[in-house]
């Protein structure tokens, strides 16, 4: 682990996630919560309308905050910030930085939003994360694959054991059903024929949402492919074994399932259901992974072209991981905290934007993604940075951005 670049009891952040009908939303926000912690030693509060699902994925309960008016499961989903009822003791905390992480694709940037919500939330302190490969501008950190993209929330593989309900070889199908995403039942159909094809010779399990073991009693048939509903739902510690121990091939979808399986396995054989909001994600996955079947909906789910196919994406998984092209800017943005925290000149240039409506998120925007981490001031990996150097890095980033802006 990289040793901290700043004194974590000086700057404190808050994590705000409003998740929209998906899980992923929760993993999100808590592998943000680890790199922070990991790189900085700072272990940031969470806000957010699903307090259970954070603590059930091993958030100390202590740095969670739930909303008070969210008791109807259907009023946990898609929320504004203003619309939430926080402890109003909690919300006039002083944190340094607020992020949004991330803010689903229901929604605009609005730091209105969230400066109504929260006492101390500015113009130059909150942020915002984008699901992968969103349309919506002015985001600060835009994850996913392609131009100007930050990458995919990559995370270390850790060996865990298997699930002992599954003994046999098996792979799994885990997609959204077909009140959410169009043609699901031709997905797995055809995921499926590709697999009967290629272990028509020996006997698969494959681990199925039960929608789809209750729609295939009418639609698939096979003699050496049992289908296993009774597995999910898993936590997600589980969940992670069940990827790691399961054949190469394998059907997923939604942002975080994929970036899982890409993080614990290197030669899995990746296949994709594709949502209507999802295309660019897939098309960009198909070029740079590459996998030329996830850029068509024909073939993203499976094809029997497919059988013969044999991936390798530890060239992938090193360029498009946001642990190497997101943190650049993430130190910038930690430091520039702390250094309004100890510097009043800093603080008071701070207050000079804040007045003026004029974001930092803004200036760094105009900023080519890889700039801030081409500054050679920045600290090597294992060694700390002095406090005059954090004074420096702050003033590149400030003066840097200005100029760029109004000169560049």
């Amino acid at each position: 682990m990289s040793q901290p670049v700043i004194q974590n009891s000086l700057v404190r952040i808050a994590l705000l996630n409003a998740p929209c009908y998906g899980f992923g939303d929760v993993i999100f926000c808590k592998k943000i919560f680890e790199y922070l912690k990991d790189w900085y030693g700072i272990e940031a509060d969470i806000f957010t309308t699903l307090p259970e699902a954070h603590i059930n994925l091993g958030t100390s309960a202590k740095h969670i905050i739930g909303s008070k008016n969210t008791e109807d499961k259907n009023d946990r989903q898609c929320q504004t910030f203003t619309a939430l009822e926080f402890p109003s003791q909690k919300k006039k905390i002083r944190y340094h930085l607020f992020f949004v992480c991330p803010l689903v694709t229901d929604f605009s940037p609005d730091r209105s939003d969230v400066i109504n919500t929260f006492e101390h939330a500015t113009n130059t302190n909150v942020f915002f994360f984008s699901e992968y490969n969103s349309s919506q501008t002015g985001i600060d950190f835009p994850t996913g694959v392609g131009w100007g993209k930050l990458g995919l929330l990559m995370t270390n593989h850790v060996k865990l054991k298997r699930l002992e309900s599954l003994e046999n070889p098996y792979s799994v199908i885990y997609i959204a059903g077909p009140q959410h995403v169009a043609d699901a039942r031709k997905c797995y159909r055809n995921f499926l024929m590709m697999l009967s094809r290629k272990y028509k010779r020996r006997r698969l399990d494959v681990v199925v949402p039960q929608w789809i073991a209750a729609d295939a009693q009418k639609r698939f048939s096979s003699k050496n492919i049992t289908l296993r509903d009774d597995i999910f739902p898993l936590n997600n510690n589980d969940m992670l074994s069940l990827f790691q121990f399961s054949e190469k091939d394998i059907l997923v979808t939604g942002d975080q399932s994929i970036t899982d399986v890409m993080s614990c396995c290197d030669d899995k054989n990746i296949f994709y259901q594709i949502a209507d909001w999802k295309q660019d994600f897939a098309r960009n996955l198909s070029k740079f992974m590459p996998n030329k079947f996830l850029s068509s909906r024909r073939t993203s789910c499976g094809s029997l072209r497919g059988v013969k196919y044999a991936s390798n994406y530890s060239n992938f998984k090193k360029t498009w991981d946001f642990r190497t092209l997101g943190r650049p800017k993430m130190d910038a943005v930690v430091s520039m905290a702390h250094a309004v925290r100890v510097n009043v000149n800093f603080r008071m240039l701070s207050d000079w934007f804040d007045n003026r409506f004029v974001t930092l998120s803004f200036m760094k925007n105009a900023m080519k993604t890889g700039d801030l981490s081409s500054i050679k001031i920045f600290p090597q990996k294992g060694r700390d940075m002095s406090f005059n150097e954090e004074i420096l890095w702050a003033s590149v980033v400030f003066w840097g951005t200005l100029f760029r802006l109004f000169w560049g």
